[in-house]
């Protein structure tokens, strides 16, 4: 996998198609500011399970 990833923005109209599908599903929401800042890289998570299964089989 490249490291040399490029994001691409929606544009305000696709912005907003997605926010009316969010709000529209009711099985779904958007994440609050505080919720977005607790969020962690999945590589961060499993390095720190990894570490501790490893610390318990010691």
């Amino acid at each position: 996998m490249s490291g040399n990833r490029e994001f691409v923005y929606p544009t305000e109209e696709e912005d907003a198609a997605i926010r009316l599908g969010i709000a529209a599903d009711p099985d779904t929401r958007e994440l609050s500011d505080e919720e977005f800042g607790r969020l962690r890289p999945l590589r961060e998570i499993l390095a720190k399970r990894r570490a501790a299964t490893q610390k318990r089989r010691e």
